[in-house]
């Protein structure tokens, strides 16, 4: 049980924010709160495929 809340904990502290700051088109900002995916979590299938295709490319050489 125990290992469930930790794993949890870190997979939400590594893909997920619970803030968000937008620029405004006028030149302000305005934070927001809510649950969104942080950089790690938008560029992950791009850091995987990559990694992926690194291996075949090592492979074929």
């Amino acid at each position: 049980m125990a290992v469930d809340s930790i794993a949890r904990k870190l997979a939400r502290g590594l893909f997920f924010t619970n803030r968000q700051t937008v620029k405004l088109p006028y030149g302000g900002t305005m934070e927001i709160e809510g649950v969104f995916l942080n950089w790690f979590g938008r560029n992950l299938p791009f850091v995987v495929l990559g990694g992926w295709a690194m291996l075949l490319l090592a492979w074929a050489l």
